[in-house]
């Protein structure tokens, strides 16, 4: 067959939704003639936040990390543990806590605005100036009527894999290949902004829950009413965009009405913009209070409903696999690879130990995550290394000192790639980062690690690792990824 330019989505060999317990994915390209390109393919996982049908939501993704739950998170973070094997060549690859290792490494090679422009492939919306409401999960919209969205996850193997790097991967060379995953669904869940607890509704003097009081009331009689009107004000070309209101959005209207103070939920029906005043008109579904004859109805503000059902669901998770136009490719792909190694420092504060690293390995990183966490943290205070009894610098490396980053750097381009980000802190995934801004705004868990590079050996090495950290920085799980060449 032609696979000119062709796309192929292989379905997983597990079938239905996915949970926290049935998380295990696997993929099987079929042996062919055919060349992929591993770099431009991918795992897609469909995902979805079921409502109850009533009240359309700000409705997202909550990585329920324990380090933090606010970071911005990549992708990566959701593949624990992955390998790919091969019909003629065996297993390729294997690397246990790829979750740790490829997000560590990330955090040193994109700078914020790479994580932030590809964040609409990921597990959160593409920030803007409107923090308050964006979502890949919905369609927020003040014209027409807003809807639930399914999503698509997007995890390049290029990101998890090194064989992922391979332009040109010869099926036929390597025959049926196999690509096993197991996920960290527990680690995800449902969540929403702009709820009834949501302080954005009050914090910054942003009034953004704040309602004008209505008309005084001259019919001769009662008079129910269902427009609500903003009392911040808006530019003509931000409206839309900036606003935390949208069509099929329930609201509960605080006012004092002809009964006295009380409440009301009230579903937004339509939304309109007035130019004179430079006001939201927000009309209801139904009447949110009502005012006697001479009256006002006074002190109005709203917030958002909490809604009664936000359930998460991966629907599906398939491989996009792109084969390489010109069905060429060469006798052997050399990949950059890792094993890994875990330990403990039983929580104290100095680590001198002894470690067996492949006489191929050419680099190690060597990171700390929590109990029950992904991110790699540990405000250590210092290290130093040794290779086969030789220290590789002639002082301690005290952390974020000249020193460090210069080790941090002598790692990136031993592996060919650019240091782009030395600032070793996670993006807090509610606030758009702005240079204005104070760090504790901007950036929310501290994610370390330190990085080496060793020399390549004939044989086994000794690798020297001594720490020196502090109360309340004790060291406990430390994971060492020993990064090597291999040729397939």
């Amino acid at each position: 067959m032609s696979n000119l330019n062709e796309i192929v989505k292989i379905n997983s060999v597990e079938t239905g939704s996915f949970t926290a317990t049935k998380n295990r994915v696997s993929f099987v390209i079929p042996e062919t003639s055919d060349v992929v390109d591993m770099s431009k393919s991918y795992i897609n996982l469909n995902m979805s936040i079921n409502g109850d049908g009533t009240n359309i939501c700000a409705s997202n993704i909550a990585f329920t990390d324990n380090a933090s739950q606010q970071h911005d998170v990549d992708p990566v973070m959701l593949v624990k543990n992955v390998s790919v094997e091969s019909s003629r060549k065996g297993l390729l690859e294997s690397i246990r806590r790829c979750d740790v290792y490829r997000s560590t490494q990330k955090q040193y090679e994109e700078d914020d605005e790479d994580k932030i422009d590809k964040n609409h492939l990921g597990l959160n919306c593409p920030r803007a100036k409107n923090k308050f409401a964006l979502t890949p999960f919905r369609e927020l919209n003040v014209d027409t009527a807003s809807r639930e969205l399914d999503h698509d996850i997007r995890i390049p193997l290029k990101d998890i894999l090194g064989i992922g790097s391979v332009p040109q991967y010869d099926l036929s060379a390597f025959g049926r290949t196999k690509i096993a995953c197991e996920l960290n669904l527990d680690k995800i869940q449902s969540d929403h902004t702009l709820g009834a607890g949501d302080n954005a509704w009050t914090s910054d003097s942003k009034e953004l829950g704040s309602m004008t009081d209505t008309a005084t009331n001259s019919s001769g009689g009662d008079q129910t009413e269902n427009v609500l009107i903003t009392t911040k004000t808006y530019e003509v070309e931000q409206w839309r965009y900036l606003s935390p209101f949208w069509t099929n959005q329930q609201l509960l209207v605080s006012r004092t009405d002809k009964n006295g103070a009380g409440t009301a939920t009230v579903k937004i029906a339509t939304l309109s913009y007035n130019s004179s005043n430079k006001k939201i008109y927000i009309g209801c579904a139904t009447a949110f209070g009502t005012a006697a004859n001479g009256a006002a109805i006074t002190g109005i503000s709203v917030v958002g409903v909490t809604p009664a059902t936000n359930t998460l669901v991966v629907n599906s998770a398939e491989l996009v696999i792109e084969y390489n136009a010109d069905k060429e490719a060469p006798s052997q792909v050399s990949i950059m690879t890792a094993t890994t190694e875990e330990d403990n420092g039983a929580a104290r504060t100095t680590l001198n130990k002894q470690y067996q690293i492949e006489p191929e390995a050419m680099s190690v990183m060597v990171c700390f995550p929590k109990a029950n966490s992904i991110f790699s943290n540990l405000a250590y205070t210092s290290y130093r290394i040794a290779v086969n009894n030789e220290t590789l610098t002639n002082r301690d490396v005290e952390r974020d000192s000249p020193l460090d980053f210069d080790r941090k750097s002598r790692y990136m381009q031993n592996q060919g790639k650019e240091l782009n980000c030395l600032r070793e802190k996670q993006l807090n995934k509610t606030q758009h980062p702005k240079s204005s801004e104070a760090n504790s705004v901007r950036y929310d868990a501290l994610n370390n690690a330190i990085l080496e590079t060793v020399p390549v050996t004939d044989g086994m090495k000794n690798f020297g690792l001594e720490i020196t950290s502090s109360g309340g920085n004790e060291i406990n799980e430390l994971i060492l990824f020993k990064e090597m060449l291999k040729t397939l």
